[in-house]
């Protein structure tokens, strides 16, 4: 049997591919620990570990995600919170402060309204 491409698994794939792709983004800032010329091999691994642990929890957040999309709705406001804390305070005199909010977090947000819609589309199919 074919598989029914539905509005709600189109939303999903895609909600899917923007999550995935804002890892990748935030994965690019991990790289800048080997950058450091100062640090041993083992500290810069470890730096690029820890860097890349909120890479790592939204690709995990996805995956539970693609089965529980309320799930993933919470926890992708969870994390736009978290960046949302970490832009505003490492960003406080930048004016460019709105700029950097836009670019960051404000895309999480918008996966996680995504998922609530996913979410309310599977339970209006069932």
């Amino acid at each position: 049997m074919k598989k029914q491409w539905t509005i709600s698994l189109k939303l999903k794939l895609f909600t899917s591919l923007l999550s995935i792709l804002i890892a990748l983004f935030l994965m690019l800032f991990s790289f800048d620990v080997f950058l450091d010329g100062g640090s041993t091999a083992f500290e810069r691994l470890l730096g690029f570990i820890i860097h890349s642990i909120p890479t790592w929890s939204i690709l995990t957040s996805v995956a539970i995600a693609w089965k529980y999309p309320q799930f993933g709705a919470w926890v992708f406001i969870v994390i736009g919170s978290v960046l949302s804390y970490i832009v505003f305070n490492a960003n406080a005199n930048n004016p460019d402060i709105w700029l950097i909010f836009l670019i960051i977090p404000l895309p999480v947000f918008g996966i996680s309204a995504l998922y609530f819609t996913i979410n309310r589309l599977e339970k209006i199919n069932k």
